[in-house]
């Protein structure tokens, strides 16, 4: 099946709209198929639902082509918007004393927005950070290149026939699929995590640009497939490999790199 997806971003005080696509076959098809109809036949169920997990229990035993948490989750996303907690009731009974006993109920009303406003509130600061460094270094921008190296690490695996215990491995190794798998923020969320995430591009388009023959071979897989974080020393700035003036124009130039461009130079499967 062809998967089209839409990113936007802003430039030059301008809306710019990023369509891509690219054709899943097999089994990653199939599931994609799976998730939509089941979405569309219950999407009340779904919405209304309390936890996710519960939804992802009752889809994978009625489906032989079992999902991971974070498919669900991304699916939600783009049906539904993020996901808010509802409130939550607690009763408490509050004793004075032997003689003379006095029910108090206390009702606590927890909203996902409290643990919202925590990773809102860490973020401006690691951004601000960054930002006294490399102004041009946004979040819109690093979301967008989180998905991005998602979808390379899904078509990367994809040729390959795995079980689910082969995906959760995946799941646990490939940092994209940890960020987006994490309940609390789906986000990359420290300065070292973000600027390995620009640096990756970087090293994407320099095997891209040179050498993308070997664009999946040897350690590049560990570049941007697997994503490791690296140590960033702001005091040893001279000897980084991107600078503010270029940046915008390497990010927009990797998202707007076609996926099936990039599918050519996929290693025959081992």
């Amino acid at each position: 099946m062809e998967v089209v997806k839409q990113y936007n971003y802003e430039k030059d005080g301008k809306t710019v709209v990023i369509k891509r696509s690219y054709t899943v076959k097999g089994t990653k098809g199939k599931k994609i198929n799976e998730l939509d109809e089941y979405f569309t036949k219950n999407a009340d169920s779904i919405k209304n639902s309390k936890k996710l997990k519960d939804v992802l229990d009752v889809y994978n035993s009625k489906h032989d082509n079992k999902i991971s948490f974070s498919m669900l989750y991304q699916k939600y996303k783009t049906v539904f918007g993020n996901r808010r907690c509802k409130a939550v009731k607690i009763d408490m009974k509050v004793i004075e004393s032997e003689e003379d006993e006095n029910e108090w109920i206390i009702i606590f009303y927890f909203y996902n927005d409290v643990m919202s406003d925590i990773f809102e509130d860490k973020l401006d600061k690691v951004y601000s950070i960054i930002n006294k460094h490399f102004k041009t270094i946004n979040r819109d921008q690093v979301n967008k290149i989180v998905l991005k190296l998602d979808d390379i690490a899904d078509m990367y695996f994809d040729r390959f026939e795995l079980n689910d215990k082969d995906r959760r491995q995946i799941d646990n190794s490939v940092f994209t699929k940890k960020i987006l798998n994490n309940k609390s923020c789906q986000e990359a969320n420290t300065v070292n995590t973000i600027l390995s995430f620009i640096l990756a591009v970087y090293t994407f388009k320099n095997t891209y640009t040179y050498n993308r023959e070997n664009l999946f071979k040897g350690s590049n897989a560990y570049d941007y497939i697997l994503c490791a974080t690296l140590n960033f020393d702001f005091n040893k700035k001279s000897i980084w490999c991107f600078s503010d003036d270029d940046i915008p124009e390497t990010v927009e130039w990797f998202l707007n790199l076609p996926m099936d461009e990039i599918k050519k130079y996929l290693p025959e499967n081992d």
